[in-house]
């Protein structure tokens, strides 16, 4: 096997940093992709087999662009996970990998494997790579091993959820049926690069968010029918007092009335498609409530209109 490049990986794992296995892709050019895959390959397996009380597994920046993802085969390191059942005391599992190299899901059913297995996890963030980000708004079913799996009482509970490149399923379970079957763990939820379609609604969403303790929640570049794209928005007033209102109607001539008196500035500010719309209330600065106010007002503007569900 050909020597990998200094600084193309980085590998960390020991009982100070709790059973912590971290892979990061470098920035060099001129390198042996296949040398390197299967590096990180082995690298893996060999974890495995040394560290059996492995926590927290990262394989990072192997979805960063479309070159990185050769550096790093999904199929090969969730196919090795799966079928050799060691790492069973997971509390993280984050990946950054090319989850679909073909048309197959392979790597979904591995990583569906991988993760029964682990009673203790409590962090699952999975980010595919620009090749499948691209073909994100074309339905189809690559996910729904992983969405069958999390609404269907799987065996942890999880604290965060994070997706990139989701796809929603018409035959497994819709988000809010997820973020109900984590609901009392769930804090922190991300969402980026999403298919949003039938069987989910916005407002089964945000409900189910309102009634959850999410105290984060990320949505950016939301997919919603037609073409459509859930932006962030903003409606707020500002109150003008001791002001006449002057008459807006031609039938008005004289207004003396106190109803003239003081009115209200209303702004509707929306955001740039790559804005994320972000409810934050981790530091509990907000008070208590905050989230649950913000997610109803969602529900409150799907119920009078102003935001239609799709």
């Amino acid at each position: 096997m050909a020597r990998p490049v200094p600084g193309d990986y980085e590998e960390v794992y020991g009982d100070e940093l709790e059973g912590l296995l971290i892979l990061r892709s470098g920035q060099h050019q001129s390198i042996e992709a296949y040398a390197i895959c299967d590096f990180v390959f082995q690298l893996v397996r060999c974890t495995q087999t040394t560290v059996s009380h492995l926590e927290k597994i990262r394989i990072l920046g192997f979805a960063k662009s479309e070159w990185q993802s050769w550096l790093a085969s999904a199929e090969s390191i969730l196919e090795g996970m799966a079928y050799v059942p060691i790492l069973q005391n997971l509390t993280t599992i984050d990946l950054q990998l090319e989850m679909f190299p073909n048309s197959e899901n392979s790597c979904m059913l591995n990583l569906v494997e991988i993760t029964e297995q682990n009673a203790n996890l409590k962090v699952l963030k999975i980010r595919t790579s620009p090749r499948s980000i691209r073909y994100y708004r074309t339905s189809s079913e690559n996910w729904a091993p992983l969405l069958q799996q999390l609404g269907n009482n799987p065996p942890f509970r999880l604290r965060t959820l994070e997706l990139d490149g989701l796809i929603s399923s018409k035959s497994a379970p819709s988000l809010d049926r997820i973020i109900d079957t984590h609901s009392p763990t769930l804090r922190r939820l991300v969402l980026e690069h999403t298919n949003f379609h039938y069987p989910n609604t916005l407002h089964a969403l945000f409900s189910s968010l309102a009634k959850s303790n999410v105290d984060y929640f990320k949505s950016n570049w939301l997919s919603l029918p037609g073409g459509y794209y859930l932006l962030a928005l903003r409606v707020y007033f500002q109150t003008v007092f001791d002001e006449v209102m002057e008459p807006t109607f031609s039938h008005v001539d004289e207004c003396d009335d106190e109803s003239c008196w003081d009115w209200v500035k209303v702004f509707w500010d929306v955001s740039s498609f790559d804005t994320p719309l972000v409810f934050d209330n981790e530091d509990g600065w907000h008070g208590e409530g905050w989230m649950r106010h913000c997610f109803m007002n969602s529900v409150a503007s799907i119920n009078c209109g102003a935001m239609i569900d799709y």
